[in-house]
C-alpha cells in the first residue's frame, strides 16, 4: 500500500496541539500584511514617475504621467555618441514608456540636443515644444526640412503658457521671459518648466545660470519656483542654483544630471555641492546612480 499521503488523524492532533498564542500571532501577521499591503497601494503609489537618464555629460529628463502620457526634456550628450541610440531609446524601452506625448527642447546646445533627430525618427511625438528665442533653432531645422515630418507640431511657448495634461497635471512654463532675452547667453534662455501634480511639485531649470535665475526670481512667477523636486540646473556648474535661487525654491530633493568622474570638477562643482549641503537636500546624481528615478502619488516624492 501506497505511504505517500498524509494521515486526518495525525493532522488534527498536530492541529489541536499548536498554542492558541501561535494562532493568534499568525492571524495578527496576516492582519498587518493586508493593512499595509493596503497603505502602501494607497498612500504610497506612484501614479507619476521623473526619470533622468545616464547621459553623462549632457541632459535626459522623462516624465512618466499618468495614461501613458509621456514627455522628454531634452536628450543629448557631449562625450556619448549616439547618445539617443545607445542610452536614451534603450532606457525609454526598459522603463516602459512606449510612446512620447511631446520633447521639449530647453535650449540649442548640442549636450541637450544631438541625441533627438534618433528619438524623433523612432518616437515621432506629436509636439516639440520649443521657446520662442528658438526658432532659427538649428538642432530642429532638420524638422522643417523633412515632409516626413510633417505631422510634428512645433509648439513654441513662453512664459505663462500652461499645458494641462489632465484634472491633476500641469506644466506651467515660467521662462524665458517675454521681452527680456537681450545679451542673456544660451543656458541663460533655457526654458524653465513647473510640473503640477496634485499636491507634488517640481521644477526643471535647463541649463539656467545665476543671470536668468535673477531675472525669474524677479518676475511674477517667483512664487511659482517654490517646489519639493528640483532638476539642479547646468549639471551641476559652480555658475547656477545659487544660495538666492535655493532659499526661494526650498526643494527637498536635487537631481543632477552628470557624469561619473569628471576629472575637471566641474559637473558637480565642490562650491555647487556646498550649496545644497546646506539646505540638507536630498542629492541624487545619474553619475552615481545610473537612471535617476523620483515617483510621486500626489502627496510626496519618494526614490
Amino acid at each position: 500500500m501506497s505511504t505517500d499521503f498524509i494521515d486526518s488523524r495525525r493532522w488534527r492532533r498536530t492541529v489541536r496541539n499548536i498554542s492558541p498564542k501561535i494562532i493568534i500571532a499568525a492571524i495578527a501577521a496576516i492582519i498587518i500584511y493586508i493593512a499595509l499591503s493596503y497603505v502602501y497601494n494607497t498612500v504610497f503609489r506612484a501614479d507619476i514617475e521623473v526619470l533622468a537618464l545616464p547621459v553623462s555629460k549632457g541632459d535626459s529628463i522623462v516624465l512618466k504621467l499618468k495614461d501613458n502620457i509621456n514627455i522628454l526634456i531634452d536628450c543629448g550628450s557631449s562625450d556619448i555618441s549616439n547618445v539617443g541610440e545607445n542610452v536614451v531609446i534603450p532606457q525609454l524601452a526598459i522603463n516602459g514608456v512606449s510612446k512620447l506625448y511631446g520633447i521639449i527642447v530647453t535650449h540649442d546646445d548640442a549636450d541637450h540636443t544631438n541625441g533627438l533627430k534618433t528619438v524623433i525618427d523612432v518616437y515621432k511625438p506629436t509636439y516639440i515644444f520649443i521657446a520662442d528665442e528658438n526658432i532659427e533653432n538649428k538642432t530642429l531645422s532638420f524638422i522643417r526640412r523633412n515632409d516626413k515630418y510633417k505631422n510634428i507640431k512645433i509648439q513654441y511657448i513662453r512664459a505663462g503658457d500652461v499645458l494641462k495634461v489632465d484634472e491633476d497635471t500641469v506644466l506651467t512654463f515660467l521662462y524665458p521671459l517675454r521681452n527680456n532675452i537681450s545679451g542673456l547667453s544660451t543656458n541663460d534662455q533655457s526654458i524653465v518648466v513647473r510640473l503640477d501634480y496634485k499636491n507634488s511639485s517640481a521644477l526643471f531649470t535647463g541649463d539656467l545660470e545665476f543671470k536668468g535665475e535673477k531675472l525669474l526670481m524677479s518676475s511674477r512667477y517667483r512664487s511659482m519656483i517654490d517646489v519639493d523636486l528640483l532638476k539642479v540646473g547646468h549639471h551641476g556648474s559652480k555658475g547656477s542654483t545659487s544660495d538666492n535661487f535655493l532659499e526661494v525654491v526650498s526643494p527637498e530633493i536635487g537631481i543632477i544630471s552628470c557624469p561619473k568622474n569628471d576629472r575637471n570638477g566641474y559637473h558637480p562643482h565642490e562650491e555647487l555641492l556646498a550649496r545644497l549641503a546646506k539646505k540638507q537636500m536630498t542629492i541624487l546624481k545619474t553619475g552615481d546612480l545610473g537612471v535617476v528615478k523620483v515617483k510621486s502619488n500626489g502627496n510626496k516624492w519618494t526614490y
